[in-house]
């Protein structure tokens, strides 16, 4: 009887610390505001034309797959053929952030934007990175313009 006691406290214990505890949140208004914190401050650099500060907002997975040259060269094209951004609105958007032993976080927005000479819709997928910074991971742009 003295040998079982210690048994089923390992036995719990054991149970208790190979448990996941998480806690998964979908299309809370806090995490689009967070996220949309780094859309806005990406279309304030477009607006102003200055590319190379936005780099620091793209994921180093979108940058390994767009390099910086490149990436600067669509934006080029984008003002070229569409003109200047002159307004952006909110139109569709989700989030997923799960919180535990094993985080993530996603963010999903699309934008339909207005060019000096076309319309734009605007897609952004986010993610926060390990260092606690939501980047750009995926960025698309449609236009009739193109």
């Amino acid at each position: 009887m003295k040998t079982t006691k210690p048994l089923i406290a390992f036995l719990l214990l054991f149970t208790l610390t190979s448990c996941v505890f998480t806690s998964t949140y979908t299309n809370r208004e806090a995490d689009k505001q967070e996220a949309e914190k780094v859309t806005n401050r990406f279309f304030e650099l477009i607006k102003a034309k200055n590319y190379e500060a936005a780099y620091p907002l793209f994921s180093d997975d979108f940058l390994s797959v767009t390099p910086k040259p490149k990436l600067k060269e669509m934006f080029v094209t984008i003002q070229d053929k569409l003109g200047d951004l002159t307004s952006t609105s909110l139109d569709q958007w989700q989030t997923k952030v799960v919180k535990g032993t094993d985080p993530s976080s996603e963010y999903d927005l699309l934008y339909q934007n207005q060019h000096a000479k076309f319309k734009s819709a605007e897609e952004f997928k986010l993610t926060k990175n390990w260092d606690g910074k939501i980047r750009i991971l995926y960025y698309h742009v449609t236009s009739p313009g193109f």
